[in-house]
Formats: C-alpha cells, sequence, structure tokens
C-alpha cells in the first residue's frame, strides 16, 4: 500500500471502460527520490465487485513477477479511499501497437530484425507467466508496452477494456479477434489460448501500422469466420516463415507451440 499523498498524477495517456492511465510521479516512501511512473486509476462510477475483482487480481499478477524484467514492475496500490490507484513503472514509448504506428507514420518502419526480437521478448515474458500456472487471457499489441530502449514488457492482465474490441459471452469480456476458438465457443482459457492471441499479436506487429486484425469485418463476423476455420491471410511484406510462425499459433488446441518453444 502506498501513500496517496506520494502520487502525483499527471497527463492523461490511456482510457478504457474502467478508468485511464496517466503519467505521474511517485515519491518513494524509503528514499523520497522522484521517480515518473504510469498510474492506472479506476473510475469510482460503476465500481462493481466485478471491476474489483479484476484490479486486485491484476495488481496480485503482477506482483508475483515482480523481478522479470519482460513484465512491467509494480511499485504499489492505494486502495484506501477513491479512486484505486495502481502504480506502475512507466514503458517511455507506450502501448507497442501506437509505437508501431508512430514509427509507420515517420516513415521509419520497424525492421523485422527488431519486430522479431520484440516478439521474442513477448513469449520470454509468457514464457515466465506459464510456467507459473499463470494465464494472461488478454494477450495483444496494446497490451504489450515499450521502454525507451524499445524492449518489450507485458502489462493489463484484466484491467485494459476498450470496448470496441471485446463481446459479451457469459459473463466476461472477449477480445474477439484475438480469441481462440475454444475461448469464443466454451470459454475455456489455457496456456494454448494465449499462444494464439500471440499469434494475432505477431499479425499485428507484420502489418504497417498495426492495424486491426480481420479490419474488414465485424466482431460478430470474425466469432463465425473463426469458429468455421478462418484464418488470417499473410500481409503483404510479412516472411513466409513469421507467416508459418503465427500459423503454428492458429492450429488446434493440442498442436500449438509452447511459448517457451516460440522463444
Amino acid at each position: 500500500e502506498l501513500p496517496r499523498h506520494r502520487i502525483v498524477l499527471g497527463e492523461e495517456v490511456g482510457s478504457g471502460a474502467f478508468g485511464s492511465v496517466h503519467e505521474g510521479v511517485l515519491r518513494m516512501p524509503s528514499t523520497n527520490q522522484r521517480v515518473r511512473v504510469a498510474v492506472k486509476t479506476l473510475r469510482n462510477e460503476g465500481l462493481d465487485n466485478t471491476v474489483l475483482e479484476e484490479f486486485y487480481h491484476e495488481a496480485t499478477m503482477l506482483a508475483q513477477f515482480a523481478n522479470e524484467p519482460r513484465i512491467v514492475s509494480l511499485l504499489g496500490v492505494v486502495t484506501l479511499g477513491r479512486p484505486l490507484l495502481m502504480v506502475m513503472e512507466l514503458c517511455e514509448k507506450g502501448a507497442l501497437d501506437e509505437c508501431l504506428r508512430s514509427y509507420f507514420f515517420k516513415d521509419q518502419e520497424l525492421s523485422w530484425v527488431v519486430k522479431l526480437r520484440m516478439a521474442a521478448e513477448v513469449a520470454d515474458g509468457m514464457s515466465t507467466v506459464a510456467l507459473a500456472g499463470g494465464l494472461h487471457r488478454d494477450l495483444a499489441a496494446r497490451n504489450v508496452l515499450v521502454t525507451e530502449d524499445m524492449h518489450c514488457k507485458i502489462a493489463d492482465f484484466g484491467m485494459s477494456k476498450d470496448r470496441r474490441y471485446y463481446m459479451t459471452k457469459g459473463n466476461r469480456l472477449v477480445p474477439v479477434r484475438w480469441a481462440a476458438p475454444e475461448v469464443l465457443k466454451d470459454q475455456v482459457y489455457s496456456t494454448a489460448s494465449d499462444v494464439w492471441s500471440f499469434g494475432v499479436l505477431m499479425y499485428e506487429m507484420a502489418m504497417n501500422a498495426a492495424s486491426l486484425p480481420y479490419a474488414s469485418m465485424s466482431n460478430p463476423a470474425v466469432l463465425i469466420a473463426v469458429s468455421a476455420g478462418y484464418r488470417l491471410e499473410r500481409p503483404p511484406t510479412c516472411p513466409l516463415v513469421v507467416y508459418d510462425i503465427m500459423r503454428s499459433c492458429w492450429l488446434e488446441r493440442h498442436e500449438r507451440p509452447s511459448f517457451s518453444e516460440l522463444y
């Protein structure tokens, strides 16, 4: 638990269905050193038990991987008073999808050497999660953060819900365009379904501006198509060997590679 008065919120850098993310400054309790941080805030409106459970679940997951270089570091939470705050290390280049877009629109598209190194870092981080018995359930380029020196860190174990990307299945929001068939049909989550999502993340990296997977389809149309066996086609500039890796992630559940094999 961090004292609220030690945190100063700055510019909003993102928002979702449940709250927003700000840049901020944390005065470290032990040293008074000022550290730039990212602060996730939870809206007071609509703060039901499901949202609170997701907040604590994400904080617990991040705390479990406190010393892992490929997973964003949790510095602490503020649960006394409102709004609830989650304080994390700041990854200066933001979400991977926005990072890819910014380079593309500056005519500085990243090379495949760099993209594959970044994808390997995500697979490495997810291998750590899988070995600990954890699941992400929402792996996508928007939920991977990029540091100033262009390294990837996995984030958002449950709390970043931009409604455009989700459909309600049962009592859970499902990221349809990144979800495996068994998730779409029966809400069965596993490391194998995270691997499927990793394949879609690689597809995002292969598209010049990290454009939306199945861009011409609505969410319901994606659900029907994927359940019927349709798979994303190879992006024009994607090497065949890279597309083969993606396709391996979209095999039947028991045939997909592990994250250790992908890394």
